[in-house]
């Protein structure tokens, strides 16, 4: 069975009154975990894992986590926004070292960032844009049925 870890870039997208995600963006990653278990596959998303807010606890047990995540994964999706998040950039790095198979997506509407362009133009990292959620969900269900 293939296993993803799904990660997101969220600096625009957290409630700080709250400690939570924003509605929306919690919203679209449901809905891409949602669509990706459809398919058979085994997907971790840390935030999910979190229940959708910022939890006190030292970041070092969060980065453990996700390189434990990245480790017993086939593929590495990351969501990206405009704003690059060092998280997620730092994942991206790592997954790639690691030999993972790395999916950087991002809205048509977005910048891309420096760094990014530089993963893509390596080859490191496949990127994928996309106009509505549904032609991010093809376009990520077609990646996972060539890892099947």
């Amino acid at each position: 069975m293939v296993k993803i870890f799904l990660i997101a870039a969220f600096p625009d997208q957290f409630d700080l009154s709250h400690q939570r995600i924003k509605p929306a963006f919690k919203t679209k990653l449901q809905y891409i975990l949602h669509d990706l278990r459809q398919e058979g596959v085994t997907v971790s998303c840390t935030l999910e894992m979190d229940n959708w807010q910022l939890l006190e606890q030292l970041p070092e047990i969060n980065l453990v986590q996700d390189i434990e995540a990245i480790d017993a994964s086939d593929l590495v999706v990351a969501v990206a926004e405009d704003k690059p998040s060092a998280g997620v950039q730092f994942e991206l790095g790592y997954a790639a070292a690691k030999g993972k198979r790395v999916i950087l997506a991002r809205s048509s509407n977005d910048e891309l960032s420096w760094f990014n362009q530089g993963t893509i133009g390596s080859g490191l990292v496949q990127h994928v844009t996309y106009q509505t959620m549904e032609m991010l969900l093809l376009q990520l269900v077609a990646a996972v049925r060539v890892l099947a």
